[in-house]
């Protein structure tokens, strides 16, 4: 029996990662553009052009949203893949809802996703190819002859 440790914890750190991406879309729901256009004065002061506030509130809640659905699915297909790994015999199934988990959370943020996305991407790997040992011992079918 292979231990799984490994594709466990990878696979549980990727989850919070992606659960933190959840916890950021909330965060770009609450965008003020009270605050945008103060940051606009203030870039006017320093020689910037200025930004339409509706427009870059309307993008931040655009991609909270998006965020906050793409992590989600990332985060339950992780969550489902470590849960799967405590059956031996699913890892393969388990392999791919990584790769499933690593694919979401890149669409989610794109670069932002690295770190989770390489996390997903090894376990997915370790859990497809890493098979149970078979006993090097195989003495049970040699047949003996008598001499």
């Amino acid at each position: 029996m292979v231990k799984r440790t490994a594709e466990k914890v990878l696979g549980i750190i990727a989850a919070v990662l992606s659960g933190l991406g959840i916890v950021l879309g909330i965060i770009f729901l609450f965008v003020d553009v009270s605050a945008i256009e103060e940051a606009n004065q203030m870039m006017q002061q320093e020689g910037g052009e200025a930004l339409n506030a509706q427009e870059v509130a309307a993008q931040a809640t655009n991609l909270g949203i998006s965020l906050i659905i793409f992590s989600a699915i990332a985060t339950i297909l992780a969550a489902v893949g470590v849960f799967l790994l405590k059956r031996n015999k699913r890892s393969v199934a388990s392999g791919i809802l990584f790769f499933a988990a690593a694919i979401a959370g890149f669409l989610a943020v794109s670069l932002f996703a690295i770190v989770h996305f390489i996390l997903l991407v090894v376990a997915g790997i370790m859990a497809i190819v890493r098979k149970p040992d078979t006993p090097a011992d195989n003495s049970t079918n040699v047949q003996e002859y008598p001499e």
